[in-house]
């Protein structure tokens, strides 16, 4: 990924679109394989990207919301649930902000506060939360699974697993979640 950040800024196209999507992936599989540091380093180094781009305003914000999402969620991998509730707050905010535009990435706020509750061990809230979020998305799909199993739920752990190995989806977010749920899926 770092190879295709570097090779990508090369083409010179980051004005029109910033390396800002690599970066987050690479941040986010720094996140899921135990790196949270490394994790808000890269997702601050995206985010750089974008002020200066061509992006227009509500692109910007969009950015500005995954950062502090991304970070949020390296907070809690931390333990600092304060600073990540802050971080979440603050995509909350920008939420009741954004009016009408703002109303489609609810679905955002209900992830990032399941995955905050489930790193917190409230694994009840974590469900009630990701629930409302993009059940379409795998990785929403496995903080849901790993949130029924905590809370002792297996067959509802299990149907999630399932879906996520059943999953067509080609994104980071099936390639980070398919190994875990494929290993839990019970035959």
């Amino acid at each position: 990924m770092e190879t295709f950040r570097d090779e990508y800024i090369k083409t010179g196209q980051t004005q029109q679109f910033p390396e800002v999507f690599i970066w987050n992936s690479i941040a986010r599989m720094y996140l899921e394989s135990g790196r949270p540091e490394q994790a808000i380093e890269n997702y601050k180094k995206g985010y750089a990207s974008v002020p200066g781009s061509t992006l227009d305003d509500t692109q910007k914000a969009i950015w500005l919301g995954r950062l502090h999402h991304g970070t949020g969620r390296a907070l809690a991998k931390l333990g600092k649930t304060d600073e990540a509730w802050k971080e979440a707050e603050t995509i909350k905010t920008m939420i009741e902000n954004g009016g009408e535009a703002g109303k489609q990435f609810w679905g955002s706020y209900h992830y990032i506060a399941g995955y905050l509750k489930y790193e917190a061990g409230d694994f009840k809230t974590a469900i009630e939360e990701i629930q409302q979020s993009d059940l379409t998305d795998p990785f929403h799909m496995l903080v849901l699974a790993r949130s029924y199993e905590k809370a002792g739920d297996a067959p509802n752990a299990q149907k999630w697993y399932k879906a996520i190995v059943d999953s067509k989806t080609i994104n980071i977010e099936r390639a980070i979640s398919y190994p875990e749920a494929k290993k839990k899926l019970k035959a």
